[in-house]
C-alpha cells in the first residue's frame, strides 16, 4: 500500500507541475505536423490504411522516446538539485521504492500517452490515406506487431536515464550522456541485425537489467555515505 502510495504521489507530481501534460501535447503536435508534412511534400501514391498507421506511430515513438527520457532524467535531477531527496530518503520506506514508485510512475505515464497516440495515428492514416482498408485484418495484425515491437524501447531508455542520472546528479551530463547513447543504439534497439528476434530481445533485457542493478545499487550506495556522514 505505501509503495502504490508513492507511486500514485510521483504519477500526480508529472501532471500537477503541467510539465507532463504539456510535454504529451507537444509530442502529439509534433506527430501530426510531421505526419501530414511528410505526407503533403511526398510525391509517392499513399501508404495503405494500416501501413500509414504504423508509420504515424513510429513517427510518435521517436519523439515520444525523448521527451520521456528528458522528463525521466528531470524528475530524478531535481530531486538532487532542489535536496528534496533528502526527505525523501529519510522516509522509513524501502529506498529501493523511491526510484521504483519513479520508474513505475513515467511508464505509466508513456503508457497513457502511447494509448492516446493510437487512436491519433489512425485518424492521420484516414486523412491522409483513406479509411477504405481499415478492414484489412492482416495489415492491423502487421501494424500491432510493430507496434509492440517498438514499445521495447521505453522501458529500456528510461532505465538508462534513470541510471545514468543517479550516477551523474547532473541535469545537463545526463542528458548528454542519455541522447548519445540513444542515438548510436536507437537502430539496434530492439532487433540487432543478423541476429534472431528472440536473441536480440534476451541481449537487450539483460542490458536493461544491467542498467536497473547499476542504478538502484548506486542509489543505496549513496544513501549508505550520507549515513556515514
Amino acid at each position: 500500500m505505501r509503495l502504490m502510495n508513492l507511486i500514485k504521489n510521483e504519477h500526480m507530481k508529472l501532471y500537477y507541475q503541467r510539465s507532463g501534460l504539456i510535454s504529451l501535447i507537444i509530442a502529439y503536435a509534433f506527430t501530426i505536423l510531421a505526419a501530414i508534412g511528410q505526407h503533403l511534400g511526398s510525391s509517392s501514391p499513399a501508404l495503405p490504411y494500416w501501413d500509414s498507421t504504423s508509420h504515424v506511430l513510429q513517427i510518435f515513438i521517436q519523439i515520444f522516446m525523448m521527451i520521456s527520457m528528458i522528463i525521466a532524467i528531470h524528475i530524478i535531477s531535481r530531486e538532487y538539485s532542489t535536496g528534496t531527496i533528502r526527505l525523501l530518503l529519510i522516509r522509513p520506506l524501502p529506498r529501493s521504492w523511491i526510484l521504483l514508485s519513479k520508474y513505475i510512475a513515467i511508464l505509466l505515464y508513456v503508457l497513457l500517452g502511447i494509448l492516446g497516440s493510437i487512436p491519433l495515428a489512425m485518424t492521420i492514416a484516414g486523412f491522409t490515406s483513406g479509411f477504405e482498408q481499415w478492414t484489412y485484418v492482416e495489415g492491423l495484425y502487421a501494424a500491432m506487431k510493430l507496434f509492440v515491437t517498438k514499445l521495447f524501447v521505453f522501458p529500456f531508455y528510461i532505465a538508462l536515464a534513470f541510471t545514468v542520472t543517479v550516477l551523474t546528479r547532473h541535469l545537463g551530463l545526463s542528458l548528454m550522456i542519455t541522447i548519445l547513447f540513444f542515438a548510436f543504439t536507437v537502430s539496434f534497439v530492439p532487433v540487432i541485425p543478423g541476429m534472431s528476434l528472440l536473441i536480440s530481445y534476451l541481449f537487450w533485457t539483460l542490458v536493461h537489467a544491467t542498467f536497473l542493478i547499476i542504478g538502484w545499487r548506486a542509489f543505496e550506495q549513496q544513501e549508505i555515505l550520507r549515513r556515514e556522514e
